[in-house]
């Protein structure tokens, strides 16, 4: 009961800061283009306590699209102080509404990694328009999908 009442107690103390720094996390739906026209919707996170350029980081979705998951990872690499941006490999927000059409949607850049790139390029363009970003100190993560298709965008020989 002693050790409950403490770490209640521990939290309960911590609350306000945990707060504050939530808080200050500025995420904003942003739209782009790529290469090829497309209109694409991604997110852009980011501490608007901090100020000066930051690291930035691209984080590319699972198969599934750019949803609240990606979106939530982009809050917590910015609460780490970088700027993310989660971005729109479809285009338009699109989402796979079960594991065939999410492979549909995915497939289309396996079969043409020119098009990933110009994705991926698209959101790196889009990134370094924000003052707080250092577009020197890049990179590229992601989940699953978006894992592979970091790894194919080192491969392609991008920063």
């Amino acid at each position: 009961m002693k050790a409950l009442f403490s770490l209640s107690l521990i939290l309960l103390c911590m609350a306000p800061a945990l707060l504050t720094a939530q808080n200050t996390i500025k995420g904003e739906e942003v739209t782009y283009a790529a290469a090829d026209g497309i209109p694409l919707k991604g997110y852009v996170a980011y501490d608007s306590k901090l100020k000066g350029k930051r690291p930035a980081i691209v984080v590319i979705h699972e198969w599934w699209g750019s949803n609240a998951y990606v979106r939530r990872r982009a809050d917590m690499l910015a609460s780490l102080g970088y700027i993310a941006i989660a971005l729109d490999m479809y285009g338009g927000g699109k989402q796979g509404a079960d594991p065939a059409e999410a492979g549909k949607l995915a497939g289309q850049f396996y079969n043409d990694p020119d098009l990933a790139k110009a994705r991926i390029m698209a959101a790196v363009n889009k990134i370094k328009e924000y003052p707080e970003a250092d577009g020197s100190n890049m990179a590229c993560m992601g989940y699953c999908f978006g894992g592979s298709m970091s790894l194919l965008a080192a491969k392609m020989g991008m920063d």
